[in-house]
């Protein structure tokens, strides 16, 4: 598993150097937010617990915690519905079309 701290560092070391274009950056993003909230999922028994969890999160993120927030506001019951269906965190950042599996 990757650690927060390094994928906190590519995406900031990539924003910061410009050579990522906008849909590209947004597609980054959104798989490293998934990743981060599916760990929750997985990890958790129940959803408020997971919640919990995933704000806890999104807290760590500095500045990007309110896009955090708004990513976990957006897509978690998605999540939560692909999970609960026995999909994977892996498959259901695919499957959400946020990562794509290698």
């Amino acid at each position: 598993m990757i650690s927060r701290t390094k994928i906190l560092f590519v995406v900031v070391f990539l924003i910061s150097l410009g050579i990522v274009a906008e849909c590209q950056l947004d597609n980054i993003m959104g798989c490293v937010f998934c990743q981060l909230i599916t760990e929750s999922i997985a990890q958790e028994m129940t959803p408020p617990h997971a919640f919990k969890t995933m704000y806890r999160r999104c807290a760590k993120m500095g500045l990007m915690e309110p896009v955090c927030d708004a990513f976990i506001e957006e897509n978690a019951k998605k999540m939560f519905m692909l999970h609960k269906s026995g999909f994977s965190p892996e498959q259901i950042c695919h499957k959400l079309a946020l990562c794509q599996i290698n």
